[in-house]
């Protein structure tokens, strides 16, 4: 952990580097049981903070370039229909990649094992939370369940729904 955090030292006001279970969910008021890498291409804001692993900040680039293509056709298939008053590729044209203003965010998320046996019943790997951006592109592994989602209560949704990794 200690090598992690010295390889890519966390910068809040970068929104980027890494974190060991140290995020505090206002809805539960303890830290979320997850460590995590966040790579915001922002220009400037990895400069000493891609880990050191051979390979791995190509192979992040390339990923998060292929996240951003898949991001904005969909964008370009919801901005009609969500947006009709803006011209077309308004959406798809305010998410920029290595750019100055730049605010597209790779995370990559690790959760510890559990023995299931012995959680108590108020522990979060994950508290609930609403995403801050415009699009969220989660790739799960199968057998990687955990994820649940809610509909927004102000519009009437109620309950958490199970989502299953597909694949």
């Amino acid at each position: 952990r200690a090598a992690k955090a010295e390889q890519a030292p966390f910068a809040a006001h970068l929104n980027c580097g890494y974190e060991y279970m140290s995020q505090v969910r206002p809805s539960t008021g303890t830290p979320d049981q997850k460590e995590s890498l966040q790579v915001t291409a922002r220009r400037g804001s990895m400069d000493g903070r891609w880990p050191s692993t051979d390979g791995f900040e190509p192979a992040a680039r390339t990923l998060i370039s292929a996240a951003h293509s898949l991001g904005n056709r969909l964008l370009s298939l919801l901005e009609p229909v969500a947006c009709p008053h803006l011209p077309a590729g308004t959406l798809a044209g305010a998410h920029t990649l290595w750019a100055e203003d730049g605010q597209c965010t790779l995370r990559l998320l690790h959760y510890p094992p559990v023995d299931v046996s012995s959680v108590p019943e108020d522990y979060w790997r994950a508290g609930p939370h609403t995403d801050w951006c415009n699009l969220t592109l989660l790739f799960q592994r199968p057998g990687n369940a955990g994820l649940e989602c809610a509909a927004n209560p102000r519009a009437g949704g109620a309950g958490w729904l199970k989502v299953d990794p597909v694949e």
